[in-house]
């Protein structure tokens, strides 16, 4: 069924055996028993896994930080150079069919579209975070939560718990990319001060970067705005020109 050899499903099924021993999930002979089903248990596990993936670490690595060369990869990782060059060629892949590059100097990063790597970091993150979002560490989420549920009431707004998440994701990478000094451009972008959702945005400022120019911040403004436009629910549909006309009442 998966179309691959078994010296591959042997070689995966002993790395979830050693990675899984400690846990209730047990796999014996290339069975998988699971003693407690629970959704907390699977999110669990699923965490365990997530973070063991080579893939997953380098992916993170690129997203989050400045690094300088190969070298530095393999040095906090423990891999060989070859390893790292393989993973590296799928990446490289994964990365093309976004229209990204990985390239290779004078910083290892991910270079192209900024709203395309946001993009790709939302869905990154939404699979890779916990469903508490334990992971949270550049801002409040307590307060952020409470913040956007006030928000909600004041303005009849509905969300979802996973608007909930995907808002509270997209704040975080703001954060990420703020301290990489990547922001988003646009040109001949709308700013309408009445916006209903920017004036939302503006109320959430406590908790966005320290943002040094007043350019930059504005767009960030206006990007976040759009991911409110998006997951913030009202009672009747609004159309796509009123994120910059609807007034806040």
């Amino acid at each position: 069924h998966l179309q691959v050899g078994r010296a591959t499903i042997e070689k995966e099924l002993q790395f979830l055996m050693e990675t899984l021993s400690s846990t209730s999930f047990l796999i014996k002979s290339g069975e998988v028993h699971v003693d407690i089903v629970s959704p907390s248990l699977i999110d669990d596990m699923l965490k365990i896994l997530y973070k063991e993936n080579i893939f997953l670490k380098i992916i993170t690595l690129l997203f989050e930080k400045n690094i300088y060369s190969i070298n530095e990869i393999i040095n906090i990782l423990n891999m060989s150079k070859s390893t790292v060059y393989r993973k590296f060629k799928v990446i490289k892949e994964w990365l093309q069919e976004y229209k990204l590059q990985l390239v290779t100097t004078p910083v290892l990063t991910i270079q192209g579209d900024e709203k395309t790597i946001r993009n790709l970091m939302q869905q990154f993150y939404d699979f890779y975070l916990s469903r508490s979002l334990s992971e949270i560490r550049f801002f409040d989420k307590e307060l952020f939560v409470k913040k956007i549920d006030e928000i909600c009431v004041e303005n009849n707004f509905n969300l979802t718990p996973q608007g909930l998440r995907k808002l509270s994701i997209s704040m975080e990478i703001m954060h990420i990319r703020n301290r990489l000094s990547k922001y988003i451009q646009y040109k001949n972008f709308p700013t309408e001060e009445n916006s209903l959702y920017i004036n939302i945005t503006k109320k959430l400022q406590s908790f966005f970067p320290n943002y040094m120019n007043k350019n930059i911040k504005q767009y960030e403004i206006i990007y976040y705005a759009t991911n409110l436009y998006n997951y913030l629910i009202r009672k009747r549909k609004a159309t796509i020109d009123e994120i910059y006309s609807l007034k806040d009442t």
